[in-house]
């Protein structure tokens, strides 16, 4: 099961949308927009402000958000709801290289030392974008990075902490893992859940979709599940 709430349909189109999972801290299933806010679709319903972030229709119906790398950004004020023990952040990506934006960019990130989720490693040494995840737990800082070049193609991006084991997934499949446990939880900060952006700008360029944070780590089989259910709206 994807998830464990009724699916919610945008009645402007008809095509899947994903359902909200039950352990949902935040949740944009790639529906319209309200201005200058992302709803948040979780029960908790932690909305948040876009700065400049363009809201985009994909030929198969959903919106996504483009970031130029400069100053956009979508901001989720702090809140307790968002400091889970355990963590799954989720989101489609499609992430652009620029020379002049070299560094760890925000892709979903609630910062804590820059060590908050998913970000996208703009690598000036070999003009790449490459995606990583890390948290700061009670253990220390964890974090694992891919080898796959992300520049300019549509991919489903996960990141999962269960208490011992962080993994990295790309479309659908495992692409890493830390090399030994870790033992411990997320620790909680007081900074801002980011979008695109992040505390200390970290810009991202281009786009991103489906955006989710769960409190649990979700399995393999479930992100092979939403890969093989969403990737039809992404063309791959």
């Amino acid at each position: 099961m994807l998830g464990t709430k009724q699916a919610i349909m945008d009645s402007g189109w008809r095509n899947y949308v994903r359902r909200v999972h039950g352990d949902a801290i935040f949740w944009s299933p790639g529906l319209e927009h309200g201005g200058t806010t992302l709803f948040d679709y979780s029960d908790n319903v932690l909305n948040g402000t876009i700065t400049g972030a363009t809201l985009v229709r994909l030929p198969s119906g959903v919106l996504v958000y483009y970031f130029n790398g400069s100053d956009n950004k979508i901001v989720v004020g702090d809140n307790a709801i968002l400091d889970s023990s355990y963590r799954t952040v989720m989101a489609w990506v499609k992430p652009e290289y620029y020379v002049s934006g070299t560094g760890i960019k925000s892709l979903v990130s609630k910062e804590g030392g820059w060590r908050g989720g998913l970000q996208i490693a703009n690598e000036a040494a070999d003009t790449s974008c490459r995606l990583r995840v890390g948290f700061v737990t009670s253990a220390g800082n964890a974090d694992v990075a891919s080898a796959v070049n992300l520049e300019d193609a549509w991919h489903f991006a996960v990141g999962t902490y269960d208490g011992a084991n962080l993994r990295l997934y790309i479309d659908g499949s495992e692409d890493a893992t830390s090399p030994t446990a870790i033992v411990g939880t997320i620790n909680a900060n007081a900074d801002d859940l980011y979008i695109g952006g992040g505390l200390v700008s970290r810009y991202m360029k281009g786009y991103v979709g489906l955006l989710g944070e769960m409190s649990s780590a979700i399995s393999a089989a479930q992100v092979a599940d939403y890969y093989a259910a969403e990737r039809w709206m992404f063309g791959v």
